[in-house]
């Protein structure tokens, strides 16, 4: 008896040509190194942003010295009679809490805001601003040397803060 489904003979084919070199599945490692530099490099941008964006940043202190004792200069006003270290550009310091230097600035030069006579003005108001001032729960502010006033975080952000000489 014959075999109707006998199997038949397959045709020869040879196996495919390899180029010197077998064929590997997967990605080239040198793509794999780049993805990987580039995962990294991603997430240090990242940290780096969100550091920045957490970090408290610095504030302007501003605010004004008013003295009572001062001569008018025509356009500015100065200060007089034991009040001579207060001018434009004298030191203005804010200190943190426990005292140390946190920024300087100077300041602005006087304006007479109440005349005695003419070349007199009786009191006269200096101006400044402090930039980049980190944040602190209590500021000092010190002008030139006449000692330190306190002044607490929400007294500042309401700013102007205020200090005064003399009989003001």
């Amino acid at each position: 008896m014959t075999q109707p489904y006998a199997p038949q003979p397959q045709p020869y084919e040879p196996p495919p040509q390899s180029h010197g070199r077998p064929r590997r599945k997967g990605m080239p490692p040198a793509v794999i190194v780049l993805l990987t530099l580039g995962a990294v490099l991603v997430l240090i941008v990242a940290g780096a942003l969100v550091y920045v964006a957490a970090r408290p940043q610095p504030i302007s202190v501003t605010g004004s010295v008013t003295i009572t004792s001062s001569i008018d200069g025509g356009k500015t006003c100065q200060g007089v009679d034991g009040y001579d270290d207060i001018h434009g550009g004298a030191s203005v310091v804010i200190h943190d809490s426990a005292g140390k230097v946190v920024a300087t600035g100077a300041l602005d030069d006087g304006v007479g805001t109440e005349l005695a006579t003419a070349d007199i003005a009786v009191t006269c108001r200096f101006d400044f601003t402090v930039r980049d001032v980190p944040r602190q729960k209590f500021y000092g502010v010190e002008v030139s040397h006449r000692g330190t006033v306190t002044f607490n975080a929400k007294q500042v952000s309401a700013g102007p803060v205020a200090l005064s000489l003399g009989d003001s």
